[in-house]
């Protein structure tokens, strides 16, 4: 298993490469390429693009089905393995996409356009944070 150091130092080596690369969050814009969509979501790490917001998923109406049970309050928790099962505590991919489905579902009724980007890796998870594009900015992907 990764120290907390190792994986800060990942953290940082990721934003560093993502703001030198231009990257941003993986916008998703069709409910049914969820699953192939989100196979290349990029590693931000602690880097925030200009013109985007990192969500607080434990604010009212964001977490109302995920009941907190798999997310930082910024982030989800996820297998990158593929080797756990549903039910452990971090998802699976099974279980990331109709996450993602709902996250987007709740964004589009709010008419607001989210992305998705790994913000922390450890040896065995990711954390998925969801991103808000702010309104002064357009959308491009």
């Amino acid at each position: 298993m990764f120290s907390g150091h190792t994986i800060r130092q990942l953290q940082n080596d990721a934003a560093q490469k993502a703001a030198e690369q231009g990257k941003q969050p993986l916008v998703i814009w069709d409910q049914d390429s969820i699953e192939d969509d989100i196979r290349h979501i990029p590693n931000l790490g602690t880097h925030e693009p200009s013109g985007w917001e990192l969500l607080d998923l434990t604010d009212e109406g964001w977490n109302d089905e995920l009941r907190l049970s798999k997310c930082r309050y910024y982030a989800l928790f996820v297998d990158k393995q593929g080797l756990g099962e549903a039910g452990e505590a971090a998802l699976t991919f099974d279980e990331l996409i109709p996450t993602v489905g709902y996250l987007i579902q709740i964004a589009d009724d709010q008419g607001i356009k989210l992305g998705f980007a790994i913000v922390e890796e450890g040896q065995f998870q990711i954390h998925v944070g969801v991103f808000k594009k702010l309104a002064s900015c357009g959308v491009a992907n």
